[in-house]
């Protein structure tokens, strides 16, 4: 191997203490006109997860239904044991990076991944999480030293980037009028104003507008205006005691028993047991607000 690559082992105080996600080991490695073959059904006590990453060359991952090349910038994904194979082919160049994880929250994001983006997926090297890998490896590299529970930390980041840009790939190309009804519900989420009337200022059919939206930003219109308004109740549940009704005419919602309905739906609790569960307030219907200048609701 280069010497200009390595890999970093990590003790596994974490396993001890059940961390929710803990790192085994993780590299950058070059290999180059050597025998580079793991079966991983057998790898003995090899256990956890592992995710490679090609930077240069091509590796190849075989399964018992077919054989992947792993060209720069695709990467593979498993669980130890596995029906699977990965190797250096025959007069090969591969450099990649990998990371050997485990913990308790690892099969989740496993399945998650594995779901989005299948056992071998292509992902940018420009890409967030491919920086955040980097980062944290020159940072080790530089004599970096992980705390109690750190590494999981950073895995939880670069896991987490990693399902996100499965699940929202970037667009090819963007849409000026896509970013322009994000900016109009962004300044108009509170008032009663629909979509249609967004798409008549922006001159855009609703059902044009919805398919470029979801493409270019992974979720609906509708939904995008939904998670601001609640977003913004969020916060006047946690740092106001404006009563719901209040709330749901400051978020642009019909009236409270519609916003209940919803704040239900997403939060999978009512917005008064919300606030009770993470203020202890419970609130009245004629309680008033004292915040950002906001007079008290009449009795």
């Amino acid at each position: 191997m280069h010497n200009a690559y390595q890999s970093f082992g990590f003790l596994d105080l974490e396993k001890q203490l059940k961390a929710p996600l803990f790192l085994c080991e993780f590299g950058i490695e070059l290999r180059s006109g050597e025998n580079y073959d793991f079966h991983n059904q057998t790898r003995g006590p090899y256990s956890g997860f592992l995710l490679q990453y090609t930077l240069e060359g091509c590796g190849a991952f075989e399964t018992p239904e077919k054989t992947v090349p792993l060209p720069s910038g695709w990467a593979f994904f498993i669980t130890f044991p596995d029906d699977s194979r990965y190797y250096l082919p025959e007069n090969g160049y591969w450099k990649f990076f990998y990371i050997h994880f485990d913990g308790e929250l690892a099969p989740f994001f496993f399945h998650r991944i594995r779901s989005a983006g299948g056992g071998t997926f292509p992902l940018e090297q420009d890409s967030q999480t491919i920086r955040c890998f980097l980062e944290e490896y020159h940072a080790v590299k530089s004599g970096g030293k992980y705390q109690r529970y750190e590494s999981g930390v950073f895995l939880y980041r670069f896991l987490s980037s990693l399902l996100r840009e499965l699940e929202t790939p970037p667009p090819q190309n963007n849409n000026a009028f896509v970013e322009d009804a994000a900016a109009w519900m962004g300044k108009n989420y509170a008032s009663q104003a629909g979509l249609s009337e967004m798409c008549r200022s922006l001159g855009v059919s609703l059902p044009h507008l919805t398919r470029q939206f979801h493409s270019q930003k992974g979720i609906t219109p509708m939904k995008y205006l939904t998670q601001l308004r609640l977003e913004q109740a969020i916060s006047f549940l946690l740092n106001t005691t404006m009563n719901i009704d209040r709330i749901a005419a400051e978020c642009g919602f019909a009236n409270g028993n519609y916003f209940a309905k919803v704040f239900r739906k997403a939060m999978g609790m009512p917005p008064t047991e919300y606030r009770k569960v993470h203020t202890g307030r419970i609130t009245g219907a004629n309680q008033s607000a004292h915040i950002h200048g906001m007079p008290p609701e009449p009795l």
